[in-house]
């Protein structure tokens, strides 16, 4: 549709896909991000820890303080 679409066109098709997108699962783009946050921590070489997350980028922002 891009191609196809003038740029008014095209985002008033993305925000009726996103309208019928958050319609079928009733979450915000927040929410969403929030449920697939996640963590993991491992053992390093020289007693290091090797930390690898994923952030919503409210949460992200607020550990950067």
């Amino acid at each position: 549709m891009a191609i196809s679409e003038d740029l008014d066109q095209f985002n008033k098709t993305m925000a009726r896909s996103e309208d019928q997108r958050r319609a079928d699962d009733g979450l915000t783009r927040h929410e969403r991000q929030r449920e697939r946050r996640s963590a993991k921590a491992f053992d390093g070489d020289d007693e290091m820890v090797i930390l690898y997350a994923e952030l919503d980028r409210i949460s992200g922002e607020s550990q950067n303080r």
